[in-house]
Protein backbone atom coordinates (compact mmCIF):
# COMPACT_ATOMS: atom_id res chain seq x y z
CA UNK A 1 0.00 0.00 0.00
CA UNK A 2 1.23 3.38 -1.14
CA UNK A 3 0.29 6.17 1.30
CA UNK A 4 0.87 10.17 -0.32
CA UNK A 5 0.84 13.03 1.99
CA UNK A 6 0.79 16.54 1.48
CA UNK A 7 2.52 19.80 2.66
CA UNK A 8 0.74 22.48 4.36
CA UNK A 9 3.11 25.58 2.71
CA UNK A 10 2.26 28.12 5.42
CA UNK A 11 3.55 26.23 8.26
CA UNK A 12 7.04 25.61 5.68
CA UNK A 13 7.48 28.83 4.74
CA UNK A 14 6.65 29.19 8.98
CA UNK A 15 9.52 26.26 9.59
CA UNK A 16 12.24 28.69 7.40
CA UNK A 17 11.42 31.75 9.13
CA UNK A 18 11.99 30.08 13.00
CA UNK A 19 15.45 28.93 11.16
CA UNK A 20 16.12 32.53 10.13
CA UNK A 21 15.31 34.14 13.16
CA UNK A 22 16.69 31.89 15.38
CA UNK A 23 20.36 31.81 14.03
CA UNK A 24 20.36 35.58 12.67
CA UNK A 25 19.84 35.77 17.14
CA UNK A 26 21.82 33.41 18.58
CA UNK A 27 24.71 34.99 15.90
CA UNK A 28 24.13 38.10 17.46
CA UNK A 29 24.63 37.02 20.76
CA UNK A 30 27.53 35.11 20.37
CA UNK A 31 29.04 38.02 19.85
CA UNK A 32 28.32 39.25 23.71
CA UNK A 33 29.42 35.70 24.49
CA UNK A 34 33.25 36.61 23.16
CA UNK A 35 32.74 40.20 24.94
CA UNK A 36 31.59 39.02 28.01
CA UNK A 37 33.49 37.95 30.96
CA UNK A 38 32.99 35.76 34.11
CA UNK A 39 29.40 35.16 34.97
CA UNK A 40 28.37 37.54 32.47
CA UNK A 41 29.66 35.36 29.94
CA UNK A 42 27.83 32.21 31.32
CA UNK A 43 24.76 34.10 30.87
CA UNK A 44 24.84 34.74 27.35
CA UNK A 45 26.14 31.99 26.39
CA UNK A 46 23.03 30.47 27.74
CA UNK A 47 20.97 32.61 26.03
CA UNK A 48 22.77 31.82 22.56
CA UNK A 49 22.37 27.90 23.26
CA UNK A 50 18.45 28.28 24.47
CA UNK A 51 17.61 30.35 20.93
CA UNK A 52 19.40 28.32 18.77
CA UNK A 53 18.37 24.79 20.12
CA UNK A 54 15.12 26.24 20.61
CA UNK A 55 15.15 27.29 17.32
CA UNK A 56 16.60 24.08 15.37
CA UNK A 57 13.94 22.63 17.60
CA UNK A 58 11.15 24.25 16.59
CA UNK A 59 11.97 24.39 12.75
CA UNK A 60 12.32 20.72 12.88
CA UNK A 61 8.93 20.03 14.57
CA UNK A 62 6.46 22.74 12.46
CA UNK A 63 8.06 21.34 9.24
CA UNK A 64 6.65 17.86 10.54
CA UNK A 65 3.59 19.12 11.59
CA UNK A 66 3.67 20.79 7.37
CA UNK A 67 3.75 17.20 6.36
CA UNK A 68 0.04 16.08 6.56
CA UNK A 69 -0.46 12.38 6.33
CA UNK A 70 -4.38 10.52 5.72
CA UNK A 71 -3.85 7.92 8.64
CA UNK A 72 -3.54 9.18 12.41
CA UNK A 73 0.00 10.08 13.93
CA UNK A 74 1.29 10.84 17.13
CA UNK A 75 4.60 11.35 18.32
CA UNK A 76 6.86 9.69 21.73
CA UNK A 77 6.87 12.45 24.10
CA UNK A 78 9.85 11.28 25.86
CA UNK A 79 11.65 11.58 22.62
CA UNK A 80 10.10 14.65 22.14
CA UNK A 81 11.89 16.17 25.35
CA UNK A 82 15.13 14.53 24.53
CA UNK A 83 15.06 15.95 21.44
CA UNK A 84 14.66 19.59 23.06
CA UNK A 85 17.25 19.16 25.73
CA UNK A 86 19.85 17.53 22.98
CA UNK A 87 19.42 20.89 20.87
CA UNK A 88 19.69 23.13 23.02
CA UNK A 89 22.76 21.26 25.59
CA UNK A 90 25.49 20.57 23.09
CA UNK A 91 25.34 24.41 21.68
CA UNK A 92 28.45 25.70 23.79
CA UNK A 93 30.03 25.08 27.34
CA UNK A 94 33.09 23.13 28.83
CA UNK A 95 33.93 19.91 26.72
CA UNK A 96 34.75 18.26 30.08
CA UNK A 97 32.11 19.30 31.82
CA UNK A 98 29.66 18.15 28.78
CA UNK A 99 30.66 14.49 28.32
CA UNK A 100 31.25 14.43 32.30
CA UNK A 101 27.47 14.61 32.00
CA UNK A 102 26.54 13.11 28.86
CA UNK A 103 28.51 9.86 30.79
CA UNK A 104 27.05 10.10 34.40
CA UNK A 105 23.05 10.85 32.67
CA UNK A 106 23.65 7.92 30.42
CA UNK A 107 22.95 9.91 27.44
CA UNK A 108 25.86 8.85 24.57
CA UNK A 109 24.01 5.75 23.31
CA UNK A 110 19.85 7.28 23.71
CA UNK A 111 21.22 10.46 21.51
CA UNK A 112 23.46 8.90 19.37
CA UNK A 113 20.16 6.67 18.56
CA UNK A 114 18.02 9.34 18.04
CA UNK A 115 20.44 10.80 15.88
CA UNK A 116 20.88 8.25 14.02
CA UNK A 117 17.12 7.88 13.58
CA UNK A 118 16.83 11.50 11.66
CA UNK A 119 16.74 13.77 14.88
CA UNK A 120 19.17 16.85 13.48
CA UNK A 121 22.20 17.34 15.47
CA UNK A 122 24.01 21.01 15.95
CA UNK A 123 27.35 21.36 17.68
CA UNK A 124 28.77 24.40 18.35
CA UNK A 125 32.29 24.91 20.46
CA UNK A 126 31.86 22.41 22.97
CA UNK A 127 28.86 20.71 20.94
CA UNK A 128 31.08 20.08 18.13
CA UNK A 129 33.78 18.52 19.92
CA UNK A 130 31.38 15.85 21.87
CA UNK A 131 30.53 15.10 18.03
CA UNK A 132 33.91 13.30 17.60
CA UNK A 133 34.91 10.06 18.33
CA UNK A 134 36.76 12.18 21.63
CA UNK A 135 37.36 15.42 23.09
CA UNK A 136 40.61 14.55 22.45
CA UNK A 137 41.11 18.16 20.37
CA UNK A 138 39.34 20.41 22.73
CA UNK A 139 40.97 23.59 23.62
CA UNK A 140 38.76 23.81 27.20
CA UNK A 141 40.28 23.70 30.77
CA UNK A 142 40.26 19.77 32.25
CA UNK A 143 37.79 21.09 34.84
CA UNK A 144 36.50 18.14 35.66
CA UNK A 145 37.85 14.70 35.69
CA UNK A 146 35.07 12.38 33.13
CA UNK A 147 34.85 8.60 33.30
CA UNK A 148 35.80 9.06 29.58
CA UNK A 149 37.08 11.12 26.71
CA UNK A 150 34.59 9.06 24.86
CA UNK A 151 31.75 11.01 22.57
CA UNK A 152 28.77 10.68 20.54
CA UNK A 153 31.32 9.32 17.28
CA UNK A 154 29.27 11.03 14.68
CA UNK A 155 32.53 11.68 12.40
CA UNK A 156 35.47 9.81 12.32
CA UNK A 157 37.64 12.47 12.78
CA UNK A 158 38.41 14.92 15.40
CA UNK A 159 37.22 18.82 15.21
CA UNK A 160 39.19 21.78 16.58
CA UNK A 161 36.95 24.33 16.98
CA UNK A 162 37.69 28.37 17.27
CA UNK A 163 41.53 27.32 15.80
CA UNK A 164 43.35 30.70 15.90
CA UNK A 165 46.60 30.66 13.34
CA UNK A 166 50.06 30.99 14.40
CA UNK A 167 51.09 34.86 15.15
CA UNK A 168 54.68 36.13 13.70
CA UNK A 169 57.15 34.17 15.22
CA UNK A 170 58.17 37.51 16.70
CA UNK A 171 55.02 37.86 18.22
CA UNK A 172 54.53 34.35 19.58
CA UNK A 173 54.45 34.14 23.26
CA UNK A 174 54.04 30.31 24.26
CA UNK A 175 52.69 27.09 22.20
CA UNK A 176 50.64 27.98 19.52
CA UNK A 177 47.48 26.31 18.72
CA UNK A 178 49.00 24.11 15.24
CA UNK A 179 52.03 22.73 18.36
CA UNK A 180 49.39 21.37 20.73
CA UNK A 181 47.56 19.48 17.54
CA UNK A 182 50.65 18.24 15.76
CA UNK A 183 51.64 17.32 19.40
CA UNK A 184 48.15 15.27 19.39
CA UNK A 185 49.41 13.71 16.37
CA UNK A 186 52.21 12.21 17.10
CA UNK A 187 50.48 9.94 19.21
CA UNK A 188 47.13 9.38 17.37
CA UNK A 189 46.64 8.74 13.19
CA UNK A 190 43.51 10.76 12.84
CA UNK A 191 42.13 13.65 10.94
CA UNK A 192 41.97 16.90 12.77
CA UNK A 193 39.49 19.55 10.94
CA UNK A 194 40.31 23.07 12.76
CA UNK A 195 37.46 25.18 11.77
CA UNK A 196 37.99 28.89 12.02
CA UNK A 197 35.47 31.70 13.70
CA UNK A 198 32.56 31.89 11.48
CA UNK A 199 32.79 28.33 9.30
CA UNK A 200 30.97 25.03 10.33
CA UNK A 201 30.86 21.41 8.86
CA UNK A 202 27.53 20.33 7.06
CA UNK A 203 26.83 16.56 6.71
CA UNK A 204 23.99 15.04 4.90
CA UNK A 205 24.01 11.28 4.71
CA UNK A 206 27.41 10.56 2.92
CA UNK A 207 28.32 14.40 1.77
CA UNK A 208 30.17 16.84 4.22
CA UNK A 209 31.14 20.27 3.12
CA UNK A 210 32.88 23.06 4.78
CA UNK A 211 30.34 26.08 4.88
CA UNK A 212 31.18 29.47 6.20
CA UNK A 213 33.47 32.19 5.11
CA UNK A 214 36.32 32.01 8.09
CA UNK A 215 37.74 28.66 6.74
CA UNK A 216 39.55 25.89 7.89
CA UNK A 217 42.82 23.80 8.36
CA UNK A 218 43.36 20.07 8.52
CA UNK A 219 45.81 18.49 10.27
CA UNK A 220 47.04 15.06 9.34
CA UNK A 221 49.66 12.91 10.70
CA UNK A 222 52.90 13.60 8.90
CA UNK A 223 51.64 15.83 6.58
CA UNK A 224 51.90 19.66 6.08
CA UNK A 225 48.27 21.37 7.36
CA UNK A 226 46.08 21.99 4.61
CA UNK A 227 44.24 25.33 4.39
CA UNK A 228 40.52 25.19 3.05
CA UNK A 229 37.90 27.54 2.00
CA UNK A 230 34.42 27.49 2.44
CA UNK A 231 32.42 25.04 0.19
CA UNK A 232 35.21 22.56 0.40
CA UNK A 233 33.96 19.06 -0.31
CA UNK A 234 35.19 16.76 2.51
CA UNK A 235 32.68 14.11 2.24
CA UNK A 236 36.21 11.31 1.94
CA UNK A 237 36.73 12.45 5.40
CA UNK A 238 33.78 10.32 6.33
CA UNK A 239 34.98 7.44 5.43
CA UNK A 240 38.37 7.31 7.31
CA UNK A 241 38.88 4.87 10.35
CA UNK A 242 40.69 6.88 13.25
CA UNK A 243 43.38 5.35 15.00
CA UNK A 244 44.16 6.44 18.88
CA UNK A 245 47.53 6.04 20.73
CA UNK A 246 49.01 4.56 17.75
Amino acid sequence: MVVTGTHNPYLVALSILVASLASYTALDLSGHVEAARGFARRVWLVAAAITMGGGIWSMHFVAMLAFIMPIPMSYDIGLTILSLVVAIFVTGGNSFRLVAALHRLSLLGPVRSAIDRGIPYFGASAGANVACPTIRTTNDMPIVQPPSFVAFDLVPFQINPHYIDPPPPEARVGETREERLKEFLEENDVTIVALREQSWLAVDGPSMHLRGTGGAVVFRRGAEPRQLTGGTDLSRLLLETPRYDV
